[in-house]
């Protein structure tokens, strides 16, 4: 240790008009004298503000071979608010991270469950006209074919409301050999199907 540099140093510090610079600059010598560096936490009046003390930390280090000492500090409550800011910005992100994440999961159920419904839909469907090509090969009689056919269709379609009809181009006319309906109870043949319409 330069002991002409701590002789020189020492008195001008403790000569100093504040005691919380003394008192800091003394611990800084006493802790350079043990080691190279040193962390030293000190109360200190908030930038120009007598009135305000906060605690403030600064790091010393000592430079030997030049007898020098230098030192960085800074408030303890600036370190609080960069915290805070960025913990609150961080919140932030994880927010809009997590409802883009949401809408995203929300956007691949909504896909996942159309695609779903289409795939039960056709199979339904596929199951229903395979119901109804048996009924066709195996069914001799009409009345029979055509409940097969009504039942065959319930799960795809509504048939509360249904009825077959059989075009007949020589009479030019419409039957209806099978229907169910709620409101209407006969289905009357239609003629003149060409000319009326």
């Amino acid at each position: 240790v330069n002991l002409e540099f701590w002789q020189e140093f020492t008195p001008a510090i403790l000569d100093h008009a504040d005691p919380t610079i003394r008192r800091v600059f003394s611990d800084a010598v006493k802790r350079l004298r043990q080691s190279e560096d040193a962390f030293i936490d000190y109360p200190m009046q908030w930038q120009d503000d007598s009135t305000r003390i906060v605690s403030k930390l600064s790091y010393v280090k000592i430079f030997r071979q030049w007898g020098w000492m230098l030192g960085t500090g800074l408030y303890v409550e600036d370190v609080r608010a960069e915290i805070a800011q960025l913990t609150h910005r961080l919140l932030w992100m994880m927010m809009g991270v997590m409802v883009a994440s949401g809408i995203l999961c929300f956007y691949v159920y909504q896909q996942a469950t159309t695609v779903d419904k289409k795939r039960r839909r056709a199979e339904g469907i596929n199951r229903t006209l395979t119901a109804i090509s048996n009924a066709v090969n195996t069914t001799f009689d009409l009345d029979e074919l055509y409940q097969t056919i009504h039942g065959a269709l319930t799960p795809v379609i509504d048939v509360s409301n249904f009825f077959i009809a059989l075009y007949d181009r020589e009479k030019d006319s419409i039957s209806f050999p099978f229907y169910q309906d709620d409101v209407d109870q006969d289905y009357d043949e239609i003629h003149e199907i060409e000319t009326s319409g």
